[in-house]
């Protein structure tokens, strides 16, 4: 692990220790979905977009630092596509709120409502060998899942559905992480290696 990394850890791990539970996106809530592609998808060139149209996910809505509901807090969207190659593998997304615009989409911006938010990557995810950020936009009662090159507009490539929320004891055995990329989504370099050991650090103080 790098130096980075074990930096990282070491904080998390921490703090995760006093609190007595995970410190990032500790308070949420899970739910069934369901992911549908839209014809451009296969523009992308990954995995993901080669199979069904439609496949059912997981989505988890989560506060960043456990703040009361009535403040803002940074709030995060966590997505799992189960068999996202074809071959049994996951993909995982996890987005914190963040702004639309170029300017504002690798910032963190601090909400209220999860379901009328914009989620973004922060930074670039390598898709289809390009680098691109990925984005949930509120759309209706559900979100469009988009990506975008710089500052280029965004470019929807699926449509999720919220569905029914899970069993208390499913969703607070749910987890994430950023090594999930089965689909071809992959956040590369220092960032996969200091997000991937900041949500184990979180996770271990619950096992």
């Amino acid at each position: 692990m790098s130096l980075l990394g074990r930096s990282v850890d070491i904080v998390v791990r921490a703090a995760s220790a006093v609190r007595g539970e995970r410190v990032i996106h500790a308070k949420g809530h899970a739910f069934s979905g369901e992911l549908t592609l839209l014809p451009d998808a296969s523009a992308l060139g990954v995995p993901l977009v080669r199979g069904p149209m439609n496949r059912p996910v997981l989505v988890r809505f989560s506060r960043g630092a456990g703040l009361p509901d009535a403040l803002p807090d940074v709030l995060g969207i966590a997505l799992r596509v189960p068999d996202a190659d074809g071959a049994g593998h996951p993909q995982d997304l996890m987005l914190s709120t963040g702004g639309g615009s170029p300017l504002l989409r690798r910032m963190l911006v601090p909400r209220r409502d999860y379901r009328t938010s914009t989620y973004t990557s922060l930074i670039s995810y390598e898709i289809g060998g390009r680098d691109l950020v990925v984005a949930a936009l509120p759309d209706g009662d559900g979100f469009l899942l988009a990506t975008a090159d710089g500052g280029s507009a965004w470019t929807p490539f699926a449509r999720l559905r919220v569905g029914e929320p899970l069993p208390e004891e499913q969703s607070s055995r749910l987890s994430f992480s950023v090594t999930n990329d089965a689909g071809g989504l992959r956040i590369g370099g220092r960032w996969r290696v200091a997000r991937a050991g900041a949500y184990d650090a979180a996770r271990s103080v619950e096992e």
